[in-house]
């Protein structure tokens, strides 16, 4: 049996991503189950026959007015970054195991297990933007907005039991229940600001380059195939974060990446190899169907 439990967090038009995420964990470590925690509808039942299963918000202690009141103050994104601490919270109590957070949009190309491991040893384990000071060359992003985002990018975010006992966990929640807001100018963004007090709680910081691969750091991170393995700065391809990587626009890496991006995928064959397999991975699932499926949080 595996020594720990993954999750993530989407509403229910991004199931798709979803599902992509499930079966390249269940590729690597198949006895570990993926939970996907939906924020705007209740669990999806075994018969559905989904790679994963499935929680509410009520099954993690927001089916109440604070849920609620959260729902309605915060956007899409804003919310379903704000839940993370009680997701983490209720499978840690749950299983009394460590538990790896992954983005819906993240793609699983190894073993995490040693993730884990750290998380168990440390309580908290995070992977900044960058492990490399970012040119100063006019491209975008610039280092101002990861100084606007946050140090660390919590697309994935691994706990142990360590992170109740620190009290990081309580201090993250009771900053999430009002302040995961996307405000530049009061310099908070979501959950990852907050996160930048990372050094007041015990933690390590993950300096893997083939972990949290992404449009932020991957011109740092040279990208080559050998066969069937890919390798991230000579170093294995752990995850890969597909962040902005949107379907209907093929052609471009992401659509974060502002008006003078670093990397084109024209220039990288293996990294655009990647990202057209993924598009291909997340539209078998049905990711144009569910385009349509309304945030439950917007419907009256």
């Amino acid at each position: 049996m595996a020594n720990f439990t993954c999750c993530t967090i989407v509403a229910r038009n991004y199931l798709p991503r979803a599902r992509v995420l499930a079966k390249s964990l269940n590729r690597h470590h198949p006895d570990v189950t993926l939970w996907v925690l939906v924020i705007d509808g209740e669990p999806i039942g075994p018969a559905n026959d989904e790679p994963f299963s499935t929680l509410s918000l009520g099954d993690v202690g927001l089916g109440n007015g604070l849920g609620q009141e959260m729902a309605a103050i915060y956007s899409i994104l804003e919310f379903s970054t704000s839940v993370k601490p009680w997701l983490l919270t209720h499978l840690l109590e749950r299983t009394g195991r460590p538990v790896l957070y992954f983005d819906p949009d993240i793609e699983i190309f190894g073993d995490v297990g040693h993730l884990a491991d750290l998380a168990a040893l440390h309580g908290v384990v995070v992977t900044p933007h960058h492990l490399r000071p970012l040119p100063r060359d006019g491209r975008t992003p610039t280092e101002t907005d990861f100084l606007a985002s946050g140090i660390y990018n919590l697309g994935f975010v691994g706990t142990g039991v360590g992170a109740i006992d620190s009290g990081f966990v309580e201090f993250w929640r009771a900053h999430l229940e009002r302040d995961a807001v996307v405000d530049y100018a009061n310099m908070m963004f979501t959950d990852q600001r907050w996160v930048d007090f990372i050094d007041c709680f015990p933690h390590h910081v993950v300096r893997d380059p083939g972990c949290n691969v992404a449009y932020w750091n991957i011109d740092q991170r040279p990208m080559t195939r050998q066969g069937d393995v890919i390798s991230v700065d000579g170093r294995p391809l752990v995850f890969f974060h597909f962040s902005g990587l949107d379907p209907a626009r093929p052609h471009l890496l992401s659509v974060n990446q502002g008006e003078r991006p670093r990397v084109f995928l024209s220039d990288h064959p293996v990294l655009a190899s990647l990202c057209h397999r993924y598009r291909d991975e997340v539209i078998a699932e049905g990711y144009f169907d569910d385009l349509s499926t309304p945030y439950g949080w917007s419907v009256t």
